[in-house]
């Protein structure tokens, strides 16, 4: 699906290339860029899904399991990530890109979900937790702290 325009939200830049729709529910397929170094996406899991990462430019740690099994991931890297493990990673350079199937499919829908949400739905400790739920993204820390 070339015709995907890239979405763009606070420090990252998504673009779907192939959405549930397009595979029949087996998979999800978008690359996301961060322009910054040094952006995070924080320790979580997902309970029915499983994520692999390619890494197309710039490097990223990954963790995956614990929080002592970090893997410094460049280009040509695959990082696969079953079901209920807990991963997060980060960016160690600018305009990091990496490539990510999700599979079964669906998580744009999630996305597209968290673009509609108001300032005061993401300041919501509660409300928050709910929504992560309902999208199968569970985040132990932020999970603590409501």
């Amino acid at each position: 699906k070339n015709n995907a325009k890239p979405w763009q939200q606070t420090c990252q830049i998504i673009k779907i290339l192939l959405g549930a729709d397009d595979t029949g529910g087996q998979y999800s397929f978008f690359t996301d860029v961060f322009p910054e170094p040094s952006s995070l996406v924080p320790l979580h899991m997902h309970a029915l899904h499983d994520e692999t990462f390619y890494i197309v430019s710039g490097s990223f740690e990954i963790t995956v399991g614990s929080v002592d099994n970090k893997v410094i991931a460049t280009p040509g890297t695959t990082v696969f990530v079953p079901r209920e493990v807990l991963h997060a990673f980060r960016t160690l350079e600018d305009s990091s890109k990496v490539a990510i199937v999700y599979t079964p499919g669906g998580w744009e829908h999630a996305y597209n979900a968290s673009l509609a949400l108001t300032d005061e739905q993401r300041n919501d400790a509660e409300f928050m937790k709910q929504f992560r739920a309902k999208w199968d993204s569970y985040y132990p820390e932020a999970e603590e702290g409501s």
